[in-house]
């Protein structure tokens, strides 16, 4: 089956984008939760990059990994618009606000001449993820690690970790590998860094 990724370059007006923060140090030591934990408290102290990457990366794995339909093609604004909107659903979790809006959002069809990727993961390689901020990255990594732990059988022990700690290892693999390491999907260099379990 065919996929079809575009790669949108948006431009901050001044008051709708920030500088991505610099994850603090205080949240060195967070590893990835599953993704019922993520709600509106959560996206309210996120900065608009964290949240995109936190998109970007539970797509990801809910697509290849976890084989589920996606629970993220909503975009980023309109999850805070219904946040906004409805404070009293501040406790409810992205995912959930995002199966409710997706009926009443129209998809728009990638412009003319858009790239295609058909492969597995398809922008989301090493190249993507050196030009990524912390926080996109930090996001990426919540986003995807949380969806394994949701979905993917023994998710919560493979990464037990710090996010940072797979940050880390993602960023010095591909600064390490050259071409091989811009061109291989982050998610597959992750999958380097998994804890190994003993067999039962």
């Amino acid at each position: 089956m065919k996929f079809r990724w575009v790669l949108v370059i948006m431009f901050c007006l001044p008051g709708w984008c920030r500088e991505p923060q610099i994850i603090s140090d205080a949240r060195d030591s967070e590893t990835a939760r599953n993704l019922a934990s993520y709600d509106g408290k959560w996206w309210a102290e996120a900065d608009n990059y964290e949240r995109e990457g936190f998109l970007w990366g539970a797509d990801d794995c809910e697509r290849w990994d976890a084989h589920v339909p996606s629970s993220y093609r909503v975009p980023e604004e309109e999850i805070s618009r219904y946040y906004q909107t409805h404070p009293g659903d501040r406790g409810l979790a992205v995912v959930e606000v995002s199966k409710k809006l997706a009926p009443h959002i129209r998809i728009q069809k990638p412009p003319e001449g858009a790239e295609d990727y058909t492969n597995r993961h398809g922008f989301f390689d090493g190249s993507w993820y050196r030009l990524g901020s912390e926080s996109e990255r930090f996001g990426f990594l919540e986003g995807y690690i949380g969806c394994l732990r949701t979905y993917v059988k023994g998710g919560v022990a493979s990464y037990p970790k710090p996010i940072h700690y797979y940050d880390d290892k993602i960023w010095d693999y591909v600064d390490t590998q050259g071409l091989k390491g811009s061109q291989e999907a982050v998610a597959d260099i992750l999958s380097r860094f998994r804890s190994k379990t003993k067999a039962n």
